[in-house]
């Protein structure tokens, strides 16, 4: 009988061809089994980022609603208060897995508009005076932040963010001349020079040392989410625990963060961080689905004015004055007038 080994080819072949179909489709199953749990992951942390959400809301509500509320939540224990807000479905699933709260932070944050400014008020935790108020920032979204040259009298407007700050000290009575005396106002400009100081080193003004409208010098770093920082300081003389000030972005929007100094006692001396009162409320809300987990932290006002008009009279249009001249001529309606 005569052997033959014609087929042995065939069925190596055949096994050949098996094997890597076999390995193509594990391959398929993996990467679709990685698309299935990076879609259900990017679910999930949807909705672990809507938890944290809504967290941030029921502790705003609950501060609101309950003044008497400690003044702040440092640890992740329902326990400790706001028992009413930790939410936990019926499945166990999604929850608030950590609420904490401060209503006196050491960090003021704003998202400052060209368009709105905002009103706030600077005052110490237990009524001390303040030694100095130091303002951060940087550009808000996206985009590269303009600086000036800082040799230059006159301001770039293209698109470099001034801050302009109002600020009143209160308890020097309410006439004209100590509302002048104890009132300032000036712009911090970002600008970038060789020249001292040097680049990113904080600039200082003293409050209220002479005329206002100064423009302020701030020499910023190159690079950073803040890259400008400028402090206020306050003598003997100037000093308070109270201040009210406006602040708005000029030219372009900026994001500010806003930290202070207070006498330890008295109006000279040893210096600490300041805790600020009816400013904002820092809260920070850890939210679970399933294995995911999402933190959200945001500062937002608490017992304060917001959205204080930018003037006594606002219009959406202009404001047509009728003007008289002489005791018969009279130049009415509002033809040709200019907005």
């Amino acid at each position: 009988m005569k052997k033959t080994e014609s087929g042995f080819v065939s069925i190596v072949v055949a096994a050949l061809i098996m094997i890597i179909l076999s390995l193509l489709t594990i391959g398929f199953t993996r990467l679709m089994q990685r698309e299935q749990r990076q879609a259900l992951d990017r679910q999930l942390s949807r909705q672990a980022l809507y938890v944290a959400e809504s967290g941030i809301n029921d502790v705003y509500k609950a501060l609101e609603d309950d003044p008497s509320l400690p003044a702040e939540k440092t640890d992740c224990d329902p326990s400790t208060g706001l028992t009413d807000v930790i939410l936990t479905t019926t499945d166990g699933k999604t929850e608030y897995t950590c609420v904490l709260y401060d209503k006196s932070p050491k960090e003021l944050v704003y998202d400052l508009s060209t368009q709105q400014s905002e009103l706030v008020e600077f005052k110490s935790e237990n009524n001390k005076n303040f030694a100095s108020i130091t303002f951060t920032w940087g550009p808000s979204g996206e985009g590269a932040f303009v600086y000036n040259e800082c040799d230059s009298s006159i301001p770039d407007s293209s698109n470099s963010s001034l801050i302009h700050l109002d600020m009143s000290r209160t308890g020097a009575g309410y006439n004209r001349a100590n509302l002048q005396a104890s009132a300032d106002n000036f712009y911090l400009r970002p600008c970038r020079s060789a020249a001292s100081p040097a680049a990113g080193s904080p600039a200082s003004h003293a409050y209220s040392d002479g005329a206002k409208g100064d423009f302020v010098n701030v020499v910023c770093a190159d690079s950073g989410d803040y890259p400008c920082q400028a402090t206020l300081t306050f003598d003997a003389a100037q000093t308070s625990s109270n201040f009210f000030s406006r602040i708005k972005a000029v030219y372009a929007n900026a994001r500010v963060t806003v930290t202070a100094q207070q006498y330890a006692s008295g109006t000279s001396g040893a210096t600490e961080d300041v805790e600020f009162v009816q400013a904002q409320t820092s809260i920070d809300v850890t939210a679970r689905s399933n294995d995911i987990l999402r933190r959200l932290r945001v500062a937002l006002p608490l017992s304060q004015a917001q959205y204080v008009p930018e003037a006594a009279v606002q219009v959406f249009d202009g404001i047509c004055k009728l003007v008289a001249i002489g005791p018969s001529s009279v130049v009415d309606g509002c033809v040709g007038f200019y907005p």
